[in-house]
This record gives C-alpha cells, sequence and structure tokens, in this order.
C-alpha cells in the first residue's frame, strides 16, 4: 500500500531536511524497509520541478526523528501505542453513561473493528487522526476540564493537527472547532465563568487558525497554488 511512502517522506524529511523524494527513490532509501522497487506517488511537480509526494506531510512529520531513532519497527510501536487512545474513547463514554457496561461495549465497537485493529500497526495517518480527534471531543465535551484555558488551547493544536495529516480531515476539524466553541459559549451560563469565554475561544481559535495559514502556505510554496487539491495537478482540472 502507500506505507512505504509515508516513510520515504520522513526519510527525507530527516536526512534532506526536505520534502522533495527523488533523489531518495533513486538512492534506494525505501529499500531499508521495502524489497521491491518503488516508484514515487506524485502527479505533479512542485513549483520548483522537483518531486514531492502526493501523500499528506503530517504523519511524516510525526514519524521522521522517531524513524531517526529506531527505523520502521520503532514506528510501528509508536502507533501501537497511540492506538491506546482507545481507553480515552472508555473513560468518555462512561463519564457519559456512568455505566462500565456501555463503555466496555462502545470501546469494542470501535477498538476490535477491522479498520481500527489494522491501523493499529500500519503507516497510515488514521491512528494519529483518531487520537487528535478523540482528544478534541473528550476534552471539549468534558465539563470538569473544558473551563480551563489550557484544555482548549489542547483541543485548538489536536485540530490544527488534522488538515495535516490528510485533506479529507479538514472539514472534521473545523467540526471539532465548532463544537469547542459552542460547548464554550452555550454551556459557559455562570457569571463567574463569562470572563473566561474570550481566552478560551481564542485558545481554540489561534493554533487552529495558524495551522490552516501555514498549511495553505505550504501548498503554496510546494505547489504554487494555495488549494487542498494542488498535489493533485491536472487530474483536478479535468
Amino acid at each position: 500500500g502507500d506505507e512505504p511512502h509515508y516513510l520515504v517522506i520522513a526519510q527525507s524529511l530527516w536526512r534532506d531536511g526536505d520534502f522533495k523524494i527523488e533523489n531518495n527513490h533513486t538512492q534506494g532509501d525505501y529499500r531499508e524497509y521495502y524489497a521491491r522497487d518503488l516508484e514515487p506517488h506524485y502527479l505533479t511537480r512542485g513549483s520548483d520541478a522537483q518531486i514531492y509526494s502526493i501523500h499528506p506531510v503530517g504523519l511524516p512529520i510525526l514519524i521522521a526523528p522517531v524513524y531517526a531513532a529506531g527505523g520502521y519497527r520503532l514506528v510501528v510501536l509508536l502507533l501501537v501505542v497511540t492506538a491506546a487512545i482507545a481507553a480515552l474513547m472508555w473513560r468518555s463514554v462512561l463519564r457519559v453513561t456512568n455505566a462500565a457496561g456501555a463503555a466496555t461495549f462502545a470501546w469494542a465497537a470501535i477498538a476490535c473493528t477491522t479498520p481500527f485493529l489494522y491501523n493499529t500497526f500500519t503507516v497510515y495517518p488514521e491512528i494519529a487522526a483518531a487520537l487528535a480527534v478523540v482528544v478534541a471531543i473528550t476534552l471539549a465535551t468534558d465539563p470538569g476540564r473544558s473551563k480551563r484555558v489550557v484544555t482548549s488551547l489542547v483541543v485548538g493544536l489536536a485540530c490544527a493537527a488534522l488538515p495535516w495529516l490528510s485533506t479529507k480531515y479538514a472539514p472534521m476539524s473545523a467540526a471539532l472547532v465548532t463544537i469547542a466553541l459552542g460547548r464554550i459559549w452555550l454551556r459557559s451560563e455562570a457569571i463567574d465563568e463569562e470572563p473566561q469565554r474570550l481566552p478560551r475561544s481564542a485558545a481554540v481559535l489561534a493554533p487552529y487558525a495558524l495551522s490552516l495559514v501555514a498549511w495553505f502556505a505550504f501548498l503554496y510554496v510546494v505547489w504554487g497554488v494555495p488549494l487542498p487539491q494542488a498535489p493533485y495537478g491536472a487530474m483536478v482540472q479535468t
């Protein structure tokens, strides 16, 4: 599948300090974990005529130092550990229902499915994105924690990571930000909570807005077009 392509981007990042993958394919860097020949996944060259992968760079940015430290096996171990987010799902349902049986059923309905289990040990952005989503929704809806500015900041950072992990997660990130802001403004009914509304809202919005600006700027610098479909080039136009 696409696993080796995410790893090639990570290799290019920590070895060359860039996202240009043509030399990494030419050198056969991927043979450290992939025995066959591997052509780069791209549909159009960047604005500098270099080859950049069609795959999003969020996961490679996260795993680049991990790959540098321990290679492919350590990256897989990181993803398996990340899959422990299922415990957060269990705690979240338990908080809402106060029923361990319901929480366990909800956990099993997600964590024991084939898509979740297979993604725990494959190098795809799904588990990292799941972590961001679970952290955001859990903290935004937890009455005991959602009133803190630092909690709102963590929610904002989690939402900010999603577009980088995949364009398909961008709408989800916007929905999560909307939920977080709705909880701040619609649930903060006590008078002593009102002064915290603006700081908490800013803590959610600031990292998210900065991330979007950086994401569009990255697309513009690499492909010359600040649009998510830029890596797909002419295929989008047709």
